[in-house]
């Protein structure tokens, strides 16, 4: 996938010589930008907020309605679920079988 360019300069799994440190190394740059001097009209910056989201074999195993109701059970703006609802909508997973290739389609 990644020599025919199909995987995002921000994906850092599945790729050869990019590790999670380098994604750590990341946050942790954008966020010391993020706090670092002035914003308009002279106030100092004092906040800089990360939300992550790593659901470690979601397409096979998650049940993603009750990840979205847990998230709910945690007060998460209804903003940051839509985001999330809108990743989890209409996925699919193609796997190659000893049968040939099979779909697995997923939504909330």
């Amino acid at each position: 996938m990644e020599d025919a360019g199909g995987l995002s300069s921000s994906q850092y799994g599945f790729r050869k010589g990019i590790s999670t440190l380098d994604a750590i190394e990341r946050v942790t740059n954008m966020a010391a930008k993020a706090i670092a001097g002035t914003r308009w009209k002279g106030v100092t910056k004092k906040y800089c907020l990360v939300v992550t989201l790593n659901i470690r074999n979601a397409f096979n195993s998650a049940d993603w309605g009750r990840t979205l109701e847990a998230l709910r059970s945690f007060n998460i703006p209804e903003y940051l679920l839509n985001v999330v609802h809108s990743y989890l909508s209409k996925r699919e997973l193609v796997l190659e079988t000893s049968v040939g290739p099979r779909t697995l389609e997923h939504d909330v």
